[in-house]
Order: structure tokens, then sequence, then C-alpha cells
């Protein structure tokens, strides 16, 4: 029995019928906080924002809590449960709730005629994009394919980091922005002390400099 529980065949199928448990209770936590919440939401916002996404969030998150601790589940950083949890709760939330924030607006707008174009309704739309998306991914992350360590998200950091490193970097030339130290005229240099200098010779007063030297002498 543990053998055959672990081929492959046997491990796509647990994972698929378990993936789709997860998308459906996320899709119904959500609602659940978004109807405990929408009465009284922000004042800054239409509609309630972190309850309907933290939830549904943590609902994925509480095994690796209870197992490793609060510490051990995010020492390596935001694990997977964190980052499929964070990105299909607010999609499904501001899709399906957010009528009249610029959020959920701009969110329909972008995806424009996509749930027309297959005959279904938002709702149906937005639970079947979560679903496959929650399926393909944790298949793909499975040891026969790209492996635990996969995740959708990884390019963005990667990407970032491309774009960084192709922005050329500013080269200071002599003479060009701040004046450096060597090029900050001293109190004795320049035309304004070159003009005291001719007046103390007219008035036959001694440099301050040169009478202090000749003291020392």
């Amino acid at each position: 029995g543990y053998r055959l529980g672990n081929t492959m065949p046997v491990v796509i199928i647990t994972t698929v019928f378990a993936q789709l448990f997860r998308a459906m209770g996320l899709v119904k936590f959500c609602q659940i906080a978004h109807e405990a919440f929408k009465s009284n939401p922000s004042p800054y916002y239409p509609v309630p924002v972190f309850g309907p996404i933290l939830l549904p969030t943590l609902l994925g998150n509480f095994g690796g809590f209870f197992s490793k601790g609060f510490d051990g589940h995010l020492e390596g950083g935001m694990p997977w449960p964190f980052q499929n949890g964070l990105f299909c709760a607010t999609f499904y939330h501001f899709f399906i709730h957010d009528e009249e924030g610029f959020v959920g607006v701009t969110l329909r707008k972008v995806v424009g005629g996509l749930p027309s174009l297959f005959g279904l309704d938002d709702h149906t739309f937005a639970v079947l994009l979560i679903s496959t998306f929650m399926q393909v991914v944790p298949l793909l992350q499975l040891k026969y394919f790209l492996g635990p360590s996969f995740s959708p998200f990884n390019a963005i950091p990667l990407a970032f980091e491309k774009v960084v490193a192709v922005i050329p970097v500013a080269e200071t030339k002599p003479g060009a922005g701040f004046p450096t130290t060597d090029s900050v005229p001293t109190p004795d240099d320049g035309p304004a002390s070159a003009v005291k200098k001719r007046r103390r010779r007219k008035t036959g007063d001694s440099d301050p400099s040169t009478a202090s030297k000749e003291k020392d002498l």
C-alpha cells in the first residue's frame, strides 16, 4: 500500500483532489470574511480588504504553524502556501466583491471579456482560474517535474535584478557636478584675496600671515 501510494499516478491524483479541496476552502473563507465585514468597511476603501484576504491565506498555513511553529514556518522566507493564499485570495476578493473600488474595477478591465468568451459568469470564472492555478503549480512542484522549490513568483525578483543590472551607472567626470575638496578655493586664493593684498600694499598694511611669520623669526 505504501509503495502504491507513492507511485507517480497516485501522487498526481491525490495532489489534484487535495488542491481542489483547498481551492474551494479558500473561496468559502474569503466569502465568509467578506460577509462578516462588508457592513463596516474601512473609511478609506469601499470594501473590507485585510480580513477576506488574510483569513483564507492563514487557512492554508495552519498546518505549517502547528508543526514547525511561527518562526520555523517562515525562517526560509515566505513559503509557497503563503504566496498561493495571498495571490488567489486577493484576486478572488477584488474581482468578485470589489464593485466600486479602483482595484476591482481595474482588475475586471484587465480581464476584459474572458469570462463571456468561455460562457461563464464572473464568479465561475474566478473559481475556475483559482482552482486551475492551485492545481497546476503544485503538480509542477512534485519531484517528478520542477521540484518543491519552484514558484512562478520567483521570476519577479530575478527580472528586477536583471533590469537593475542593465541600467547604466552615471560616472562623475572631473570638474563636473559638486566640486571636490581640491577645487574648493581657499581664503588666500581667488580675485577677492588678490584685491585685499593690493589694498594692503597701498595702505602699507602688512599681510597678517606674513606678520606672524616675522614675529616667529
